[in-house]
């Protein structure tokens, strides 16, 4: 791993934090933050320091952290096993297993800079176990780097100030961040829906704060009061898709849902006065243009490919247009561009090959969810 020590020339913690997330998932750029820090820095600070294990990572004073939980299983912001250490402002990432504060920190961000945190249980795994997503606050619900882990129904040996011995890891961490006044955004109202967001595939989460979409990054979160208006669109007996249209005129699409999961879906819009514009005129025009342009594009390129057959030619431009040449006076030709009906060949688009594309064309793809324990470092 990377030197990062450099870090501890920087006098602004806001700064080294921003740095330090930063090259968390840009470790290409350390070296150039390196170079940069250690021109401009003063001789007597740029000169690397190595970390006392009691060192906190921001402020630079001498403190305990509460939890130190080794060997946590995260997905983000890396998937693989990582040191999870709180402090009392701040929670650090470290590398793998390790039990002191001795190391270089992976990400690094300060408590005031978290909207809350949710505790789900884990889907699709055959040992029960849950998902903690700490959720930072940021102005836009797409850009921010979220820290998501699976955390086990079991004993754990953590240590810090916080740490009791036999008691679960689920309740030692819930209890550190409860004692911190993180909030906590999910409750036992909360449910989850398979959903599609582009073409991958994941949960989505609606509980009395907010609605989550994860667990793979970028993770989506949309805090309930910044909802703007929800729609339901291609619709058939099988599925649905959800646009939920957030603060910003910013739409986001969930497709393939399932259809047994709509009453619950529409409850919770309903019980939390969500506005309701699928019946809209401009939602319905957008759904109709976008239906005709299936429609239309599956007729050209039927079309298209019968005048191929018959020895036409396609000039470049917008997709399924014909060429003709209008010098061309043999009326057979004419008589043998006919479009047969019947013909199954490349028909227009049904119902449900629009439901396959998801929704959400131009989101960005999601790795296919799973849940296996991520690799170890050890």
């Amino acid at each position: 791993m990377a030197d990062t020590a450099f870090l501890d020339a920087i006098a602004d913690s806001d700064v080294r934090d921003a740095v330090a997330s930063y090259i968390s998932t840009h470790s290409d750029a350390t070296s150039v933050f390196a170079s940069l820090i250690s021109h401009f820095a003063p001789p007597s600070t740029a000169k690397k320091r190595k970390r006392s294990p009691q060192l906190h990572p921001s402020s630079g004073a001498a403190t305990s952290p509460l939890l130190i939980a080794p060997g946590i299983s995260f997905s983000v912001p890396q998937r693989k096993k990582l040191t999870l250490a709180i402090y009392s402002d701040r929670i650090v990432l470290l590398p793998g297993t390790a039990s002191t504060t001795d190391s270089d920190i992976i990400y690094s961000i300060s408590t005031r800079d978290l909207t809350g945190y949710m505790y789900l249980q884990t889907p699709a795994r055959a040992t029960k176990s849950y998902t903690m997503v700490l959720l930072p606050r940021t102005p836009s619900p797409n850009k921010f780097e979220a820290m998501v882990f699976t955390v086990p129904d079991s004993a754990a040996a953590f240590s810090g100030t916080q740490a009791t011995d036999n008691e679960h890891a689920s309740a030692i961490i819930l209890r550190v961040l409860s004692n911190l006044g993180i909030p906590r955004l999910d409750d036992t109202q909360t449910f989850a829906v398979e959903a599609h967001r582009g073409t991958k595939d994941g949960y989505l989460n609606f509980s009395t704060h907010g609605v989550l979409f994860g667990f793979k990054k970028p993770i989506w979160y949309v805090d309930k009061e910044d909802i703007d208006a929800v729609s339901y669109e291609s619709i058939t007996r099988v599925t649905f898709n959800l646009i939920i249209a957030v603060a910003g005129d910013e739409e986001v699409e969930f497709g393939m849902i399932d259809q047994e999961r709509f009453a619950e879906i529409d409850g919770y819009v309903r019980k939390w006065g969500l506005a309701d514009r699928s019946m809209a005129e401009e939602r319905m025009a957008k759904s109709e243009l976008k239906h005709k342009h299936h429609e239309n594009g599956g007729e050209l390129s039927k079309a298209e490919q019968k005048w191929r057959e018959q020895g036409g030619e396609v000039e470049d431009g917008a997709p399924g247009e014909l060429s003709v040449d209008e010098d061309d006076d043999d009326e057979e030709d004419d008589e043998n561009f006919e479009i047969d009906e019947d013909d199954d060949d490349g028909g227009s688009p049904s119902e449900s090959s629009g439901e396959e594309d998801g929704g959400g064309g131009g989101q960005q793809d999601y790795d296919e969810p799973d849940y296996d324990e991520p690799e170890s470092d050890e």
